[in-house]
């Protein structure tokens, strides 16, 4: 990761790289560095349910947290 980090920085810092590239390899670098230090314990999974049977068979699993009706 490290290699690939340094190898962006340096097609950045050569001459005659427009603008476009500069932002480029930026925001290939910030990448990276995000899905590295992304918490994966956050995710939340939301379901839409229109159906009383299919809300019934969702709240029956066992990650199953609460339900907020709208109406």
């Amino acid at each position: 990761m490290k290699s690939y980090i340094d190898k962006n920085t340096k097609f950045r810092a050569k001459d005659g790289v427009t603008d476009f590239d500069k932002d480029f390899f930026r925001l290939m670098n910030n990448s990276c560095f995000v899905k590295t230090i992304e918490n994966m314990r956050n995710h939340v999974g939301v379901r839409l349910v229109t159906d009383e049977w299919r809300a019934i068979h969702l709240a029956a699993n066992p990650n199953y947290k609460h339900t907020t009706i709208f109406d």
